[in-house]
C-alpha cells in the first residue's frame, strides 16, 4: 500500500486514527500513517533497533513524534506485531535464498 492509498483510506477518519503499512522506501521498515486533524495526515517511519525496540520518527525530518495524542499502548502493540511479521518475512526470504543457491 502506498502513502497516497493510505491517505485515501484514512480520509474523513477521526484524529488519532492510524494504520501501519510496509514502507516502500526503506526495506524492513514500517510506516505509521496517522490522522492528526481534519485535513492533516502525517507519516512516520518505524525502524527496528539492533539493540531491541524500535525507533519512531518522521520520514522527512527525523523528529520524534509525541505519541500523547494517540493510545501509546495500542501503537506499541501494533508496532511489535508488525515488526515481528517483518522479521519473520526476512527470515523466510533468507532461507529461500539459501535453498536456491
Amino acid at each position: 500500500m502506498s502513502y497516497n492509498e493510505s491517505v485515501n483510506l484514512l480520509r474523513g477518519a477521526r484524529p488519532g486514527t492510524f494504520l501501519i503499512r510496509f514502507s516502500q522506501s526503506s526495506p524492513c521498515a514500517l510506516a505509521l500513517v496517522v490522522v492528526l486533524g481534519a485535513d492533516e495526515v502525517q507519516q512516520f517511519l518505524i525502524e527496528a533497533r539492533a539493540a531491541g525496540g524500535f525507533k519512531l520518527g518522521t520520514i522527512t525530518t527525523g523528529l520524534l513524534f509525541d505519541l500523547s495524542r494517540l493510545s501509546v499502548e495500542m501503537v506499541e502493540v501494533m508496532v511489535e506485531v508488525a515488526l515481528a511479521r517483518v522479521a519473520a518475512a526476512s527470515t523466510r526470504r533468507r532461507r529461500r535464498a539459501r535453498g536456491a543457491a
